[in-house]
């Protein structure tokens, strides 16, 4: 794609339909953990990511 191509209404529609449908494919998978955080003996740290993994 050019450097500066002119945005007309085809490249707008096209981008928006992908933005579109990347949001819509993340609100249908819903990126929630499930977490169940009872009577464990695991302490978690609150800086680490990789405590926040969704667990189903």
């Amino acid at each position: 794609m050019p450097q500066m191509m002119p945005l007309n209404w085809n490249l707008f529609f096209i981008f928006f339909n992908m933005i579109y449908l990347m949001f819509m494919i993340m609100m249908f998978f819903n990126f929630s953990p499930k977490m169940k955080f009872k009577n464990n003996k695991i302490k978690y740290d609150n800086k680490s990511i990789f405590n926040f993994w969704p667990l189903y």
